[in-house]
């Protein structure tokens, strides 16, 4: 019997997330959440995790809405208006190298705070639509992990595919990973975030898999993760 567990990205993405993933907690469906906090469902994802908190990481988001640090702070990640570029601007953007690490940091530090100030207790980090798997955003995360001693960075060393779409998918962003890594520090080798963490389980993300639930049960302590109520995700059921 496969012992899975389930985790909720994208928390406070909307209030119809919120309210899905609550159901959940309510439900002991899930054993952590990755919590945004520059989209419009945070204040009500910060409710819900004051009545029933479970372990939540901050779920960085650098490709959707408007920073939390002032935009002329972190002009690298912003468009003229003043909003993060979309993710395949973002990606074009790190593979020219045009990317600032220090605004990437300064940018993981205001969220950070924003989450302590709603007396959040963080755990560990990850990342919206999987920045951090690329240079420089890795290497921040791992700054971070150092710093402020999380007990949880997710490490896509621990990622597994069990599909020719979510292998496929795999190959690509890990191509794309060592480019980075290329560009930003002139090193052959894939960002620290891609190295396995024999302490945390291994994962996959159904968004990525097209598949039901039957097809994981023979993987055991396998890490499903979800995003609740998102078109894109398939309902946990």
């Amino acid at each position: 019997m496969a012992d899975l567990r389930f985790h909720a990205d994208d928390l406070g993405y909307t209030a119809s997330s919120v309210a899905a993933a609550e159901e959940l907690i309510s439900s002991g469906s899930l054993t952590g959440v990755s919590l945004l906090v520059n989209l419009p469902g945070f204040r009500r994802a910060v409710l819900l995790l004051h009545s029933h908190p479970v372990p939540t990481a901050l779920h960085v988001n650098l490709v959707e809405g408007v920073p939390v640090s002032p935009r002329g702070d972190i002009p690298s990640l912003v468009n003229g208006r003043g909003r993060f570029f979309p993710l395949p601007v973002f990606l074009l953007r790190l593979l020219l190298g045009l990317v600032d690490k220090k605004e990437v940091e300064l940018e993981v530090a205001a969220q950070l705070s924003k989450a302590r100030q709603e007396r959040i207790a963080i755990v560990g980090l990850d990342s919206h639509r999987h920045t951090h798997m690329f240079s420089p955003i890795a290497e921040v995360f791992d700054h971070f992990s150092h710093t402020q001693h999380f007990s949880y960075i997710r490490s896509y060393g621990n990622f597994k595919t069990f599909t020719t779409l979510g292998f496929s998918k795999r190959l690509f962003v890990r191509f794309i990973s060592l480019i980075t890594s290329l560009v930003s520090f002139h090193r052959l080798q894939l960002p620290p975030s891609w190295t396995e963490n024999p302490s945390e389980p291994h994962f996959v993300f159904l968004s990525w898999e097209s598949l039901s639930f039957k097809h994981l049960k023979r993987n055991k302590k396998l890490l499903v993760v979800v995003h609740p109520s998102l078109s894109f995700d398939h309902p946990l059921r």
